[in-house]
């Protein structure tokens, strides 16, 4: 069942007037934690204070819809936030409401900008049930920066990007930069917030050495695409749903939970990427993961998994030797790595392996390992074959692995799991 997590859309709980024309703000750096009532710099007027700027009927840029101290604050109409040169804006607001609660958390819309630049450190923490948000074409831009975004209580996200199940757009840019979407520490269970959203056709760019932390669900839903560079990703669960895209090139990743793909979510994972799992789960035939490069480990005894089988969605399109795919809890026989290549989980190129041999044996026993190797060195595509490595002595208690391996002019000689198989292909 595809997870809502207490989203509730801006538009049915107030209607907040246009701006009548756009205008910048900078921060002045003062001490004031409270974001809608600290100073900036308004249309070069030093020390404006921005409550009183957007409180005005018919101009209002920033409307905080509840009167008490947890009230939400919207920024709209085209403007401009600036946010460096060593700044911290933290709206924490200890005791106020439930403690931890933000005092007023911001959201972004229509055509909004924020800019985090410069060592600025901006921590801000979701009020009530409600995260930062971006929508309506609402950008922010991280760069050599430190970004928080922190539920203080329950179940629920942090960040959210677009509307879920709609077209709206925002997009979010990091480089240079730690971004953490999290929970307050003293909020001890695992079922709690801490949750980054990407819904509509939002797009997320991080690069350039930067680290992503997601303390509990990094959810990539509807159309939105994420592209993730030379960087590091560090979160418990990472989901796809409806037609959202994820690329990794050159990124370290490590989920500690889920990484489920659902319905026609893609994936590609390119260059020197690592990602560190306990198990994917492909559960849609219209979904597809293309593995060029990298280095994928995973630790569950059933780390390959899908109601659909797979069915060669994970598709490896890369060039032998570019690839590796590694196992490390091979005890179960009926769904190690061994189980799974005999019952067709890859393709090459596009091309699904389905080996013939009885996907029903015992995978950890050497002699069907040594059977089902052998066959699939005669399964080749574009000059390509499966690989599948193991411990010729003892599968079940090491490392089994994937990899692509030329196709020889000859197949005599092939040592594979320990077993020398001579055969020879006759080529018409």
């Amino acid at each position: 069942m595809k997870r809502i997590l207490g989203l509730c859309t801006i538009g049915a709980m107030l209607a907040v007037a246009p701006a009548a024309s756009a205008a910048t703000f900078d921060w002045d750096g003062t001490t004031d934690s409270d974001w809608a009532g600290a100073n900036w710099t308004v249309s070069a007027t030093p020390g404006q204070v921005a409550a009183d700027e957007f409180t005005g009927s018919g101009n209002a840029k920033i409307y905080n819809y509840m009167s008490d101290a947890n009230a939400d604050t919207v920024f709209n109409g085209d403007d401009t936030f600036n946010i460096g040169a060593g700044d911290v804006i933290d709206n924490f607001a200890a005791g106020v409401g439930n403690p931890g609660y933000g005092s007023a958390v911001p959201y972004f819309e229509d055509n909004t900008v924020v800019n985090i630049t410069d060592g600025a450190v901006v921590k801000l923490y979701a009020n009530l049930w409600l995260p930062t948000k971006l929508l309506d074409q609402a950008s922010m831009t991280i760069t050599d920066s430190t970004a928080q975004f922190t539920r203080g209580n329950n179940t629920g996200n942090a960040l959210v990007l677009g509307d879920n199940g709609g077209t709206d757009t925002a997009s979010l840019v990091v480089s240079n930069s730690s971004v953490t979407v999290n929970q307050l520490d003293s909020v001890s269970s695992a079922d709690e917030g801490g949750d980054l959203q990407v819904f509509g056709s939002s797009t997320i760019d991080i690069s350039n050495g930067s680290t992503l932390t997601v303390s509990r669900i990094f959810q990539i839903d509807d159309q939105s695409s994420i592209s993730i560079t030379d960087s590091t990703v560090v979160t418990a669960q990472l989901d796809f749903w409806d037609d959202g895209a994820l690329t990794l090139d050159n990124t370290d990743v490590t989920i500690s939970a889920d990484w489920d793909i659902n319905n026609s979510g893609q994936m590609s994972i390119t260059g020197n990427t690592t990602v560190s799992a306990p198990y994917i789960r492909i559960d849609s035939n219209s979904a597809e993961v293309l593995f060029t490069s990298g280095d994928l480990t995973f630790s569950a005894a059933n780390a390959l998994r899908g109601s659909a089988g797979f069915d060669g969605d994970f598709n490896w399109v890369g060039e032998v030797g570019d690839g590796l795919i590694t196992t490390t809890n091979n005890t179960d026989g009926t769904k190690n790595l061994g189980k799974k290549m005999a019952q067709g989980f890859f393709a090459i190129d596009g091309t699904r392996i389905d080996p013939t041999i009885d996907d029903t044996l015992d995978w950890t026993n050497v002699t069907n390992l040594d059977a089902l190797a052998a066959e699939l060195a005669t399964l080749t595509v574009g000059g390509k074959y499966f690989v599948l490595g193991y411990d010729s002595v003892d599968p079940a208690n090491n490392d089994m692995t994937l990899t692509l391996a030329p196709e020889p002019a000859s197949l005599a000689l092939i040592g594979i799991g320990g077993l020398l198989l001579a055969q020879r292909r006759r080529r018409s």
